[in-house]
């Protein structure tokens, strides 16, 4: 912790080129939808641009200051929440503690898509997806709110970045084809979060590649 402040108070971090787009076009504050649904690297990300564009308006453009909350938020989330599910799955803490270690590699620097501030706009999509996975098995709510919820997450990850929307799109075949072998109220409530997960997924999937390849990239 005590690193963390020494970092924020006395570390210098030069953008990257990939942020310095922002400052050259004059649109790193831009919150407009025409801005934030323009493709970029044959991806629609404009989650990750909306958030860019607050956390410019919020810490004036402190590079390591973003890095560290963006990589503080989406990894610990991603953890915890594997944590969760671990615990659910097995009864004895050391099942859970030995499967958990295979989760810290992606504590590294380099794990995290290396030292753009945007850099983490690529694993925003794996966050949302977890979640997504911890709500249709281990969530426990009501199956029309779990449903709104699949959706909001679904486009969530679709447009953070284009392998979000295919995530979802592969995720929700997946347990469609998981849901043949259940049976019971099993069945039925994976099969409709798979249906709500393929549904978005497709959705999202196909306004990516209209964007990235078609008429409007």
């Amino acid at each position: 912790a005590w690193g963390a402040v020494v970092w924020i108070q006395y570390g210098i971090d030069f953008p990257w080129y990939d942020d310095w787009r922002g400052y050259q076009n004059g649109n790193i504050q831009s919150l407009h939808l025409a801005y934030l649904f323009t493709p970029t690297n044959d991806t629609l990300s404009p989650v990750g641009l909306a958030l860019d564009a607050i956390f410019q308006r919020v810490i004036s453009g402190n590079s390591i200051v973003y890095q560290l909350v963006s990589m503080l938020v989406v990894l610990i989330s991603i953890l915890i929440l594997q944590l969760s599910m671990l615990r659910r799955i097995f009864e004895r803490d050391r099942h859970v503690i030995l499967c958990f270690l295979f989760t810290l590699p992606m504590l590294q620097p380099g794990s995290y898509c290396g030292g753009q501030n945007l850099a983490y706009h690529q694993v925003l999509p794996l966050l949302f997806f977890i979640l997504a996975i911890w709500v249709v098995f281990f969530s426990g709510i009501r199956n029309f709110a779990r449903q709104c919820f699949l959706v909001v997450l679904g486009l969530l990850s679709g447009f953070s970045y284009i392998s979000g929307a295919f995530a979802f799109l592969v995720g929700g075949f997946f347990l469609l084809i998981f849901s043949y072998w259940l049976v019971g109220e099993n069945k039925r409530n994976v099969f409709v979060c798979s249906v709500s997960m393929l549904s978005v997924g497709i959705v999202s999937s196909s306004i990516q590649l209209m964007y990235a390849f078609g008429s409007f990239g």
